[in-house]
């Protein structure tokens, strides 16, 4: 029932806030300093990045050093890790952004990458001291216990359906947000059936049968048992 939520509070978040986000990515070829504002904003880490005149700047830098985007999930959290203390040094900021990097670094490469979050740490209990080793550590985790493997199962369910922009790994981040105590807005039965009800056309039944399918299809995955048991 876990992966049934998260399927539908993924969709709910995803036309409510990444959808219209992605909109002004694209429009603009890559990050303004009014997205990194928007963004960040959204995603509680508004805090941890400087002044909102110093957004310009993070914006440009992560423009400009996703070029170097790497292929696999550890060397991504590594390039993240030298983005956030670069741009800490940069702008002299108190704190290292390291979520904030993985967040915004999510919207110019969306493909087989996660967001950094507490919450989804918690769940995973992949530990650590201190901002570099706890990121290092859940990524490391996630390769480990076949996070990709479990994501890209879930875009095949998606795959042509009216739901093919749902990310899968974003839905286990999802999993793994609620999972790790995040409180979500679907977690009651009848806040599920208001949305599912509101939603056009169809859409409410599809995706209600599409999260059942994936919670049926990736019940003995590797990944959701890894968690399941944590």
């Amino acid at each position: 029932m876990t992966l049934e939520i998260a399927t539908i509070e993924r969709a709910r978040f995803y036309l409510n806030t990444d959808a219209p986000f992605f909109a002004l990515v694209q429009k603009n070829s890559g990050l303004t300093a009014e997205t990194v504002h928007e963004i960040a904003s959204e995603y509680l880490v508004r805090r941890n990045i400087g002044s909102r005149d110093e957004l310009l700047v993070i914006a440009n830098h992560l423009n400009t050093e996703i070029a170097s985007w790497p292929d696999d999930l550890a060397n991504r959290a590594a390039w993240c890790l030298r983005q956030a203390a670069a741009i800490k040094k940069q702008l002299n900021l108190h704190h290292t952004p390291f979520s904030a990097v993985t967040k915004l670094a999510w919207f110019l490469r969306p493909d087989d990458w996660t967001l950094y979050d507490s919450f989804a740490r918690k769940a995973i209990k992949s530990g650590g001291v201190g901002g570099i080793q706890q990121v290092t550590r859940f990524y490391k985790v996630l390769g480990e216990q076949g996070f990709l493997d479990a994501a890209n199962r879930i875009e095949q369910i998606f795959h042509g359906t009216s739901w093919s922009n749902l990310s899968g790994v974003r839905v286990l981040d999802a999993y793994m947000m609620w999972k790790g105590g995040y409180p979500f807005r679907l977690t009651s039965d009848a806040a599920r059936k208001g949305f599912l009800d509101a939603l056009p056309g169809t859409g409410g039944q599809e995706l209600s049968t599409l999260a059942a399918r994936i919670t049926t299809e990736l019940a003995r995955h590797n990944f959701i048992k890894f968690v399941e048991q944590r």
